[in-house]
């Protein structure tokens, strides 16, 4: 039968299983901190600019396949500009086929929610181009 309680090694406190982390790694299958004192510990961490640029790698690395060279050198290819609208944008962000999940460019989040609210569907753009156009007051 399974141990209910642990004890906690920072606050001293015997606490129900619950109150930790599950953590694969670990033989119990439970972190040895209780999650307060856990997030007490880490959370000076999480607003560090260490942890934002580690967390922007990991995001592109494992979302992308792409390393932070690597989108660098597309930011420098693009002029560090939106590739729909040419405008400067930082930070700008990956787009992507969500089909096939290849990499595209990089745009500002306007254009890349342009896209998201339109699914990637050129005929609903093409639609939207034609409904400007016809409405446009003659200048």
């Amino acid at each position: 039968m399974e141990d209910v309680t642990r004890r906690c090694p920072r606050c001293c406190l015997v606490k129900q299983i619950e109150e930790f982390s599950r953590d694969r790694r670990r033989p119990s299958g439970y972190g040895s901190y209780c999650k307060a004192c856990n997030n007490a510990r880490l959370k000076p961490a999480l607003g560090s600019e260490y942890y934002r640029r580690y967390r922007k790698a990991w995001e592109l690395k494992h979302r992308y396949g792409l390393s932070v060279g690597e989108y660098h050198e597309m930011a420098s290819k693009q002029g560090d500009r939106c590739a729909i609208c040419q405008q400067e944008a930082d930070p700008l962000v990956v787009d992507h086929d969500h089909a096939t999940g290849k990499v595209r460019a990089l745009l500002c989040h306007k254009c890349n929610r342009l896209l998201g609210f339109v699914n990637d569907d050129p005929a609903w753009l093409r639609a939207a181009l034609d409904y400007l156009t016809s409405h446009r007051e003659d200048e």
